[in-house]
């Protein structure tokens, strides 16, 4: 039995560890951080929301039709990174300690020493449930620094398992039920087996550095290149099943949504490929590259092209396009002008959230815009200049589950003395 296969006894043994490294790792998260991965700490200063010292008025949220669903104050004034996956907040200390925030509750999880830089956002992967009630396998929290892997339970911030890499990594972590894939400088795409010894299951070489996660799809992996190539690979073997180009580097994590992939390219086209029939069903072309992960929510999908503008597609397929026919293209619905043309890779712009009938996005001037979503227009803008983090929601307001609806709408923000916010849309109107 691999240490992913632990049985439902291992849960009840970790309140006992948590107990015994408690003392050693309350003052490591007080002081200098412990490179030997010391495990989580579970700091009871840092677990409850605090509801003082607001930095956002009432009146200023009630302008804006928001209120303060939660504020929590922490104990660091040093982070310098955030990133919202699933239900957890992941926000990082410039002396390398992870903090997993709850976004339900904006309490923390735990606290986990990292000891050395992250190179990456933190990844999450979630297990699908199964029917084997006898194994349990717990999610992951991914990270990367440098060559070094580690995998971290999500539950309880305890260090899972780690392992220093073979090769030069060049991408953020995605991950398979069975194995963590990696892209390096070498050309290649790596799956490393999440069971011990974590050794390469296998490997395959694009023509091109690997620069961008790829996305899971059962039982395919989708590996994209900056040979332009999107590749599909058997995810336990790494048998190669197809292949779409596009006509330059992609650099942004492709998303799967509902049997369909997203990938952006700085050709400055985003791809719908039907997962299914491993066709390409459209593209639709932008004005610039395309460097930031599309979003999709409900019907559309949202993408930032580098001349600074918000494209929002129709999910369904368009008609068909140009004499030849050569390929379908995606209808928009709408298209706004978010900042300056060529603006920078590492441009803020972002889509934050969508609630009941408006799309919030983040402009290059650090300005919260609520767009309506049926027709594109701007209802208006709130600065948001001092806040230092801002998250991408992928939540729906129209999801079947209360709590997946429930925690749309909402705009998570953060800044690096340490106070976290989030910001949730009326419900009254």
């Amino acid at each position: 039995m691999t240490i992913f296969e632990r049985t439902r006894l291992k849960r009840a043994t970790v309140g006992k560890i948590a107990a015994s490294l408690l003392a050693i790792l309350l003052g490591a998260s007080c002081g200098a951080p412990q490179v030997d991965d010391g495990g989580p700490a579970q700091v009871s200063d840092d677990r409850t929301a605090r509801p003082r010292g607001s930095r956002f008025s009432r009146e200023a949220l009630d302008a804006m039709n928001f209120a303060l669903k939660w504020e929590l104050e922490t104990k660091r004034q040093n982070f310098v990174h955030m990133a919202l996956q699933g239900d957890a907040l992941y926000a990082v200390t410039s002396d390398h300690l992870l903090y997993s925030i709850s976004i339900d509750k904006g309490v923390v999880n735990w606290i986990y020493t990292i000891g050395e830089p992250l190179s990456y956002s933190p990844y999450v992967y979630s297990y699908k449930a199964t029917e084997d009630s006898g194994v349990v396998r717990y999610d992951e929290v991914i990270l990367l620094s440098g060559d070094r892997l580690r995998v971290v339970d999500k539950d309880t911030g305890e260090l899972v398992w780690r392992k220093d890499l073979p090769f030069s990594v060049a991408s953020p972590a995605a991950a398979t039920p069975d194995a963590i894939m990696i892209g390096s400088w070498d050309d290649r795409v790596y799956a490393i087996s999440k069971k011990a010894p974590h050794g390469k299951t296998w490997m395959w070489r694009t023509s091109g550095d690997i620069r961008a996660a790829g996305a899971e799809y059962d039982p395919i992996y989708i590996a994209v290149s900056d040979d332009g190539g999107i590749y599909a690979f058997n995810q336990l073997r790494g048998e190669h099943r197809w292949t779409q180009k596009t006509k330059a580097q992609i650099t942004a994590r492709p998303l799967v949504h509902k049997d369909r992939l997203y990938v952006g390219s700085t050709d400055y086209s985003l791809y719908c490929i039907d997962l299914v029939q491993s066709a390409l069903q459209w593209r639709f072309e932008t004005g610039g590259p395309i460097h930031q992960s599309p979003v999709v929510i409900r019907d559309k999908v949202y993408v930032i092209s580098r001349d600074g503008v918000l494209s929002a597609i129709h999910r369904v397929q368009g008609t068909a396009s140009g004499a030849e026919k050569e390929y379908v293209a995606g209808q928009k619905a709408w298209q706004v002008k978010l900042g300056r043309k060529n603006f920078g890779r590492s441009s803020s712009t972002r889509v934050l959230c969508r609630g009941r009938d408006d799309l919030y996005v983040l402009n290059e001037r650090h300005e919260v815009v609520a767009i309506n979503d049926a027709t594109g227009q701007m209802k208006w803008k709130v600065p948001f200049r001092a806040v230092d983090f801002f998250s991408v929601n992928h939540n729906n307001p129209s999801a079947r589950t209360e709590q997946v609806s429930d925690r749309s709408g909402t705009i998570f923000v953060g800044f690096r003395d340490g106070w976290f916010y989030a910001l949730k849309e009326k419900s009254e109107y």
